[in-house]
């Protein structure tokens, strides 16, 4: 069993069964400690770009870069090719996002992918506007993703599919 938080009181981790030193609990760290870390320098913006930016973390820093990224893109073609149209638009809004993933969907994976998308299109700066814009329960997160970006949600979807 392996479970992570973060909150004003920092780090915790739940650890049952798990050797110190297994892959699981070292990613699982990495995870919760960007999150900490992300959340002190931008605040926290709508559940998609905050596991999306831990996931991304997670996956470039947790195995080979180049690796973690296809895997990450892999995810999102699998989800992409039988999501109804609109799905980022929709994993934007809290409560879509956390139904999809207790349906076991891969909404982290498909907010990590995001996330490398958003870096490579509009950096860091880009990044850092969306984030300093939203807040964890943000209604507008997409509409503040399109401004920053120029271009809509659902053209985005398809672009990242295609990468």
């Amino acid at each position: 069993m392996f479970y992570g938080t973060v909150n004003s009181a920092g780090i915790h981790l739940i650890t049952r069964g798990l050797d110190w030193d297994d892959p699981i609990v070292f990613q699982g760290l990495l995870h919760e400690i960007v999150h900490f870390w992300w959340a002190d320098q931008m605040g926290e913006a709508p559940s998609l770009l905050n596991e999306g930016v831990a996931v991304y973390f997670e996956h470039i820093l947790g195995m080979d870069a180049a690796k973690g990224r296809e895997t990450l893109r892999n995810i999102w073609r699998e989800y992409a090719s039988t999501a109804k149209p609109g799905f980022l638009r929709r994993l934007c809004k809290n409560d879509v996002f956390w139904t999809e993933k207790a349906a076991g969907e891969p909404v982290y994976e498909i907010g990590g992918c995001f996330f490398s998308f958003l870096l490579n299109t509009c950096g860091l700066p880009g990044v850092k506007r969306i984030f300093l814009r939203s807040y964890f329960d943000d209604p507008d997160l997409s509409e503040h993703i399109e401004e920053v970006i120029g271009e809509p949600l659902d053209s985005i979807e398809k672009k990242i599919a295609h990468q």
